[in-house]
């Protein structure tokens, strides 16, 4: 797991045949066979802790998307992103031929456009570093935190805005809404726009903060700590379907 190899499997069948023996037609003659596997598995990694996850991810989805080649277009490049965020938060494991919240056109477009610069050909490198940085560290926190991938599937989580976009949806809103989403300059944690009143002016500000490692833990989950928070009152979700 340390050096985070790739690794495949192949599988062989083992069974006993009887065949006639020559020297007496009543005795078998067992013969051991071997049928092996054509092909291996997909590729894997072996971890030994969630913290490796990201980079183990990072490996696998770099080798799925580029195999021997050093650019990849976006739309390849967004399909595979969508098919790993659906598997890694589950979504695919249940009955349902639906996805509670897959990634929108939105969310997309700010990966492709915060990330990417909006280019359509892409390069390995931009790719591992974008993963390792930025997204994998974003899809651990929803994969590994139950409470977390709860609140985003729900809409609690807005997710994958910028921070001018956070300003534009409330704009508008009433003092003590908020919304969260993903930060961008901390990967993992959580940024909180909320509104509220200038101290000086008295006119409605749209604020901003950040949700730190220390803030949450398994004995405060992130509900905990809004709710501590008095100036945040209403949430403004998500609207499923709008992107």
């Amino acid at each position: 797991s340390t050096r985070m190899n790739r690794v495949y499997l192949k599988f062989a069948l083992s069974f006993d045949h009887n065949s006639p023996n020559p020297s007496s037609s009543n005795t078998p003659n067992p013969e051991q066979n071997l049928i092996y596997s054509e092909t291996g598995t997909n590729p894997f990694i072996v971890i030994t802790n969630e913290s490796q996850w990201a980079d183990a991810a990072a490996k696998l989805i770099v080798h799925d998307v580029f195999g021997p080649h050093s650019l990849c277009s976006w739309s390849h490049l967004s399909n595979t992103i969508q098919a790993f965020f659906l598997q890694a938060t589950r979504q695919l494991d249940t009955k349902s031929s639906t996805a509670t919240r897959s990634l929108s056109i939105q969310d997309l477009n700010y990966i492709h456009h915060t990330f990417f610069s909006g280019q359509n050909s892409i390069g390995l490198i931009s790719v591992y570093k974008f993963w390792v940085e930025y997204f994998g560290q974003v899809v651990q926190a929803l994969r590994f935190k139950k409470h977390v991938l709860a609140l985003f599937l729900d809409g609690i989580i807005t997710g994958f805005i910028t921070k001018n976009h956070s300003i534009k949806i409330l704009s508008g809103e009433g003092p003590g809404t908020f919304l969260i989403r993903f930060s961008q300059s901390n990967p993992g944690l959580f940024a909180i726009a909320y509104v509220d009143y200038d101290r000086m002016t008295g006119a409605m500000v749209i604020k901003h903060s950040l949700v730190k490692g220390e803030d949450i833990s398994s004995n405060k989950k992130l509900p905990d700590f809004l709710r501590e928070k008095m100036h945040l009152k209403v949430v403004r979700r998500f609207e499923h379907g709008s992107g």
